[in-house]
């Protein structure tokens, strides 16, 4: 019997045996799998002879791959390998198990298009260490919650959780039985991508699907222009998914579709990578990601910069951007300052490494470049897509040879941001700004503002629609310069749903958003060189997104506070200024 059991912050795995009618005490596996980091959800092979689990030990795809070890003569396992990247991507894949013949893998993924969270695929082996395409099992064994553990008992039946609808916290075991499927035609959805993030131009790229064993050309196709999706239509059986483009390495991708598989569709992903340029190199790195509220660099980050000052160190004529980004948890102020904070944690480090800071660009872009939605479509929080917005990207804008650095970031079909327009709020919901702050923000927009109307009399105060995040950047930023201090991007859509919630939450989420203040002193278009023109105030300097210096003053809790800090600072001759909220919205 295989276990987990939680060390003091590290995972680990035990093996129990049964002897005598009851179950031995239970000691740690050797060191090859035991290590400082996290192992888990550990099975054996039928024959004894392979052991495979769950590692976020460096050097894997993601954060838990799936690993497996061989047997030893010594008994001892030996060095793990991945189990690579046909199985493992950028999410976690748990909860390995393999079937009595040896064929078919099953476990657990948060990638891999899922249903929602974690779902359960299987996957069939169709050479030395090779393995087809995972498949989904479908509904109803996968649902949009968490559907964790999968037991093949046999061909015919396995033992699986699943959630207790009326009580989320509980999981019930089952025991499943799998009919004889009647043969039906499958339809392959797919979707290529290009590492570069350019469009698909249609007419240059090719899709064949193959047969397995004899090469035969079953399909032909071009993806669709611009989003690169592509159909097929087959009967279950084993094949090979071969995309050609032009300057994008070919990709070949095995797929297996059993005669059990009994979902009108199959779904696939291809990501292109381009050739390298021949006087240079192509670097691809995952995606700095960051913990909520936080800019510090993590192992994982850390490994894969030290990729970046490979390169830079290689070519000295490289220069970079680097721009950091925020979920949409905060003022847009506050998003501001982390996402420029996350890039500078970035620069600080390449620095460290002897990287001429001269070399390096910073950006923040707040939260304005979502990759992943931060809610669902009922309005409700969504961590999972917000924890992919949480994160720096790197960029080449200067190089004499050819050098490209592509950002390798995975989205789950589910969690990419739905189409919607956006406007400015420029109040809490339920909240109006003064005629004067009205007056200024239309005259500098050229346009009026709306009043927005949901149930039981609830209302926003917004201004503008914008199609893209980018678009309302410097509108945004004029918003809350000129006294909208509350003022945030949102999505039409968000919104509506937000003003439809019963007003009781609306009244708590305000509450919540009371916090901290600063007072914005002076904005210049020019940095100051001399700080005594602000008569001994100890001000910091920032630079804002519409290329403009701004110059705050101390942080205060409470805007009751701040106002009567500000009375003080106007008399000092900055009639100009006013208070800021920096308050990171707290679930």
């Amino acid at each position: 019997l295989y276990l987990f059991k939680n060390d003091r912050g590290i995972g680990n795995v035990y093996r129990s045996t049964f002897q005598n009618g009851k179950w031995q005490p239970a000691v740690k596996l050797g060191k090859n799998i035991t290590s400082r980091n996290w192992e888990t959800s550990a099975s054996i092979s039928s024959d004894g002879q392979t052991l495979f689990f769950s590692s976020n030990r460096k050097g894997g795809y993601g954060s838990l791959d799936i690993y497996y070890s061989t047997l030893q003569p010594n008994g001892e396992w030996g060095e793990p390998q991945n189990i690579g990247p046909t199985i493992n991507t950028p999410y976690n894949e748990e909860s390995p198990f393999l079937s009595r013949d040896g064929n078919t893998l099953y476990f657990i993924s948060q990638g891999h298009s899922s249903i929602g969270g974690y779902d359960i695929f299987f996957s069939e082996k169709i050479g030395d260490n090779q393995w087809s395409a995972p498949v989904n099992l479908g509904y109803p064994i996968n649902t949009t919650d968490d559907d964790m553990s999968f037991f093949p008992l046999d061909n015919n039946s396995a033992l699986v959780t699943m959630v207790q609808k009326d009580n989320p916290g509980i999981r019930n075991l089952y025991l499943m039985s799998i009919k004889d499927p009647h043969q039906m035609a499958v339809n392959v959805e797919g979707i290529l991508q290009l590492g570069d993030n350019m469009e698909v131009q249609a007419d240059k790229f090719l899709l064949r699907l193959l047969d397995f064993e004899t090469n035969e050309i079953i399909h032909e196709t071009k993806p669709e222009e611009s989003d690169g999706k592509f159909f097929f239509e087959v009967t279950p059986g084993s094949y090979r998914l071969v995309a050609t483009g032009e300057g994008y390495s070919k990709k070949e991708i095995p797929i297996l579709i059993p005669g059990s598989f009994q979902q009108p569709s199959y779904s696939i992903e291809i990501q292109m990578v381009p050739d390298k340029v021949a006087s240079g190199d192509v670097l691809v790195i995952r995606s700095i990601l960051f913990e909520f509220d936080c800019d510090k660099l993590n192992r994982d980050a850390i490994f894969e910069l030290e990729k970046v000052y490979g390169l830079m160190n290689k070519h000295p004529s490289l220069a970079i951007e680097v721009s950091g980004h925020t979920d949409s948890k905060g003022s847009a102020y506050y998003n501001y300052q982390l996402s420029l904070r996350r890039a500078k944690s970035v620069i600080d480090f390449l620095a460290t490494r002897g990287i001429d800071r001269e070399r390096m660009l910073v950006r923040g872009a707040s939260d304005f470049e979502e990759v992943a939605t931060n809610v669902n479509p009922d309005g409700t929080d969504n961590p999972e897509g917000r924890s992919l917005n949480r994160r720096a990207a790197i960029s080449v804008y200067k190089s004499n040879g050819g050098v490209e650095i592509q950002e390798d970031i995975h989205v789950p079909e589910h969690l990419k941001p739905r189409q919607q327009s956006y406007t400015i709020l420029l109040a809490p919901i339920n909240y109006s700004i003064s005629k004067e702050l009205e007056t200024k923000v239309t005259e500098y927009f050229g346009q009026k503002t709306r009043k927005l109307e949901g149930v039981k009399g609830q209302f926003a105060h917004t201004i503008g629609t914008f199609e893209h995040k980018s678009q309302a950047i410097e509108l945004l930023n004029y918003a809350i310069d000129a006294g909208c201090i509350t003022s945030a991007l949102v999505g039409e859509n968000d919104l509506k749903s937000m003003l439809n919630l019963p007003p009781q939450i609306i009244t708590k989420m305000a509450r919540n958003n009371e916090g901290i203040y600063t007072i914005q002193v002076l904005v210049s278009n020019e940095p100051i060189e001399d700080f005594a023109v602000f008569k001994g105030l100890n001000v910091t300097e920032e630079k804002i997104g519409s290329g403009s210096y701004q110059y705050l003053f101390g942080e205060f809790k409470g805007e009751k506070a701040a106002k009567e800090e500000l009375g003080k600072i106007q008399k000092l001759g900055f009639p100009g200024a006013l208070v800021m909220s920096v308050t990171r919205y707290k679930e």
